[in-house]
């Protein structure tokens, strides 16, 4: 066998050894469970959690987009505005509160009363737009909540917090 010829069959025996490998990895990864569990409506994530979840009332102008839970203990519903495709909201509820449950690392974060909560808020750049988005994040009784926002006003964000998500949370039961 001539130079070329074992170089041909040494790289097809590295390529083969290199899928079968991608293989094994792939099939080791597709047996982890997903954390992340889809519902259809959010009666049933919150069943699954063991919680009822912040939500936003439809009267805010937002239609449900995807209900899911994480963990099997952290409710996530995210929104989108009446009309407006761009702009998006993702609200968290859990009982096991975790440092930045938004999932927003960082970010320069600012604590502020709202009402009688105390909520830590930063701005974000949201995803695909010149808007930026923002988060806010707080601890109410035994639960945590976050919501995120992108392609909002820093006034309409400010305002779903105090007369919705806040309040609502500071009158929560599960």
């Amino acid at each position: 066998m001539n130079w070329k010829n074992c170089t041909a069959a040494g790289m097809f025996v590295l390529a083969g050894m290199v899928t079968v490998s991608a293989l094994q990895t792939a099939s080791a990864a597709e047996k982890l469970p997903n954390p992340i569990v889809e519902y259809a409506m959010v009666q049933q994530a919150a069943e699954a959690a063991g919680l009822t979840p912040l939500y936003l009332p439809k009267i805010a102008g937002y239609h449900v987009t995807n209900v899911s839970v994480i963990s099997r203990d952290t409710v996530d519903i995210d929104y989108m505005r009446d009309g407006n495709t761009e702009t998006k909201i993702c609200v968290r509820t859990t009982k096991h509160c975790i440092n930045h449950l938004s999932g927003v690392n960082g970010a320069t974060w600012t604590k502020k009363p709202i009402h009688n909560t105390v909520v830590a808020t930063a701005a974000i750049p949201s995803l695909g737009t010149t808007q930026k988005g923002y988060a806010a994040e707080w601890k109410q009784d035994d639960y945590c909540f976050s919501v995120m926002a992108e392609s909002i006003s820093a006034a309409e964000f400010e305002n779903l917090l105090t007369d919705g998500f806040v309040d609502l949370s500071e009158h929560y039961f599960d």
